[in-house]
């Protein structure tokens, strides 16, 4: 039973990826370490009961190459955990529609969501954003953020900040360590894909 709660819920997280967090939650992260893993942290929300969940890693990279790899809304299904499709529907200049599924419950169910991305956005002095909203879907709420800054000519430092309320109900207290869980494997993934060019993510 808690094996099939916590797949739900990285599916419903993986499903309707990447939205904004209120800018007035802020994340408490520690401050002064390497990052060549992913630390994984959560975010008060003025407008839940239930936090965030956000990871940030340091990838050896510059930012352009960053970006790029999570502007790969295609590839979303090599990136985000248990996404098993990824499929960009529309574009308007830098809004693009992208229509995520993924399967739960051994295939019995699936999580969809078709979720507006906007960016890449300028964040900070010389840092960039992607966000997103969740036009629609089958969870009751989604929404997140990647968030990127330099840390140096060949070094970025990225975020992936994630929220999300499923319909079905479940305790409050599971749904934050999930969030913590997958935004951990994006960040990772990421990394692996602008270093390695091989995502640690396998959803097949």
């Amino acid at each position: 039973m808690a094996q099939s709660r916590r797949r739900f819920l990285g599916a419903a997280t993986a499903a309707a990826t990447s939205a904004m967090l209120p800018t007035r939650a802020r994340a408490e992260v520690p401050a002064g370490r390497n990052r060549s893993i992913a630390e994984t942290y959560r975010i008060a929300r003025t407008d839940s009961n239930v936090d965030a969940g956000g990871a940030i890693i340091g990838i050896n990279k510059p930012q352009d190459e960053v970006l790029a790899v999570t502007m790969k809304f295609r590839r979303y299904h090599r990136i985000l955990p248990r996404l098993q499709t990824s499929r960009m529907i529309g574009r308007r200049g830098n809004k693009h529609d992208v229509y995520m599924r993924a399967p739960i419950l051994k295939g019995m169910y699936h999580i969809w969501a078709v979720s507006e991305f906007v960016g890449p956005l300028d964040w900070r002095s010389h840092g960039k954003r992607i966000v997103g909203k969740m036009k629609k879907g089958n969870v009751r709420a989604f929404d997140g953020a990647w968030k990127m800054h330099p840390c140096g000519p060949n070094r970025t430092i990225l975020r992936l900040e994630l929220f999300m309320i499923p319909k079905v109900p479940v305790p409050d207290a599971w749904i934050t360590p999930e969030l913590m869980w997958a935004a951990g494997k994006g960040v990772t993934a990421v990394r692996d894909m602008a270093e390695c060019r091989e995502s640690s993510v396998k959803n097949d």
